[in-house]
Formats: C-alpha cells, structure tokens, sequence
C-alpha cells in the first residue's frame, strides 16, 4: 500500500508547510464552535424531542436541529445508520403515556408510583410482606422520581447522574432483545450487554436477567465458540 502511494503521489511536485489551526476553518469550524449549554444525556437521534425524559430540554433541540438536515437530505439511510447505531433508549417503541399504563399495570411498579403519587407511607409490617423487589426500591425511595408520569430511578455518580426507566415485567424481555439481538447491539458478551442495559434501563435482578438472557441465546449458542 505504501509502495502504491508513493508511486502515485511522485507525480506532483509538493511543498510542506506548516498551517496553524486556527486557519482550518473549512475542516474543522464546527469543531470550534463554542457550546455553553450544560449537557443533557437523554438526546437520541431518531426520538421526538418531547419524549425524551428531560421533556425536550434547550441542548437536546439544539442536537435535534442540527441533525434535522441529515434526517431530510439522507432519509433512506437513517432506519439503519442512525436509528439503530445510538444506545438504546427507553423510548425505542413506546411514548410516555404507553410506559405509564404499562407500569401500572405491573404489580411492583405500579404499586410504586401509587405510594409516590399519593404520598403514601407503608406500615413496616405490610412492607416486609411485600415482594422483594418493591422492597427494594423503597428502601431506597429518595432516588425515586417521577417525570412525564412515569416512574425513573436516578442513578448517580461521582461526576454525573442520569434517569433510568424502570422497567416494568412485561418489558424485560424487549429491552433485553434491544441491548442484545439487534445487528447493532452486536450480539455481544454479558458484560458487554449488561452495560448497554444499566444504561438507559433499572428494575430488580437486572444482570442476572442480562446474564439469563445472552446465556441463552440461540444465535450467540450456534455461531459463538463454548
């Protein structure tokens, strides 16, 4: 390769020189435009600005602006290039009023925006009755939080946090099908997986449905080595 190209560039007599980059405007402008908006992680190029869980927020319509043109001008691409390629997200199917009336009619989720919403305090003893999972996210309630009507877990860490849908059971399985089987998420390992899931998406035993999940899988089990 390198013999091809030196054959091909002796044809024409260059000089090199060095050219400061602040003179790059026509290859890197946009790289140097100054953005003072604080970052928002919910922006997901192939969702309604309004469905994403900070509501739309001024840096995701700044985002979805500038990708407006891709959308219009390269549209036979995009089911592929762009609506498959971002991190999957809780909106990959459903809009907020969907998501809420399939938390309520889950036992746990649905019960915890009913205490939430209602501001309800259960008894300890009726508590330590109930299923693990609900247990579990009310002893650490104060991450609870609802937004858009649906209930969010808030995940934090030492430099950021973000809002995780709480999934309810009867979306599991898409969600896992979503971060595993499709061509972009690559049919990769449990690790790999698991932090695609942990991403965008929180509900009781998480990784080991993940780890469930890939270990199973019927195209990773026939092409995959043991």
């Amino acid at each position: 390769m390198l013999a091809r190209w030196i054959e091909e560039l002796s044809q024409f007599d260059m000089v090199i020189s060095h050219r400061p980059g602040k003179f790059h405007q026509n290859a890197d402008s946009l790289s140097r435009i100054p953005n003072r908006e604080s970052i928002c992680d919910n922006y997901n190029s192939g969702c309604k600005v309004e469905n994403l869980p900070c509501g739309g927020c001024k840096y995701c319509r700044q985002l979805d602006q500038q990708w407006s043109k891709f959308d219009t001008e390269v549209n036979d691409v995009i089911p592929l290039a762009i609506r498959r390629i971002h991190n999957p997200s809780w909106c990959f199917t459903y809009n907020f009023d969907e998501v809420r009336k399939k938390q309520l009619e889950d036992s746990v989720v649905g019960t915890l925006l009913f205490w939430i919403e209602n501001d309800i305090e259960p008894e300890q003893n009726d508590l330590m009755l109930r299923n693990p999972a609900l247990k579990r996210f009310w002893i650490n309630r104060s991450q609870l939080n609802i937004q858009n009507n649906v209930l969010f877990y808030k995940w934090e860490e030492p430099d950021f946090s973000r809002n995780l849908l709480i999934v309810p059971e009867v979306l599991k399985e898409e969600v896992l099908k979503h971060c595993h089987d499709l061509p972009s998420a690559g049919h990769l390992g449990i690790r790999k997986t698991y932090k695609k899931v942990k991403q965008s998406f929180m509900w009781y035993k998480r990784y080991i449905d993940t780890k469930l999940h890939v270990k199973t899988c019927s195209q990773c089990n026939k092409n995959k080595k043991t």
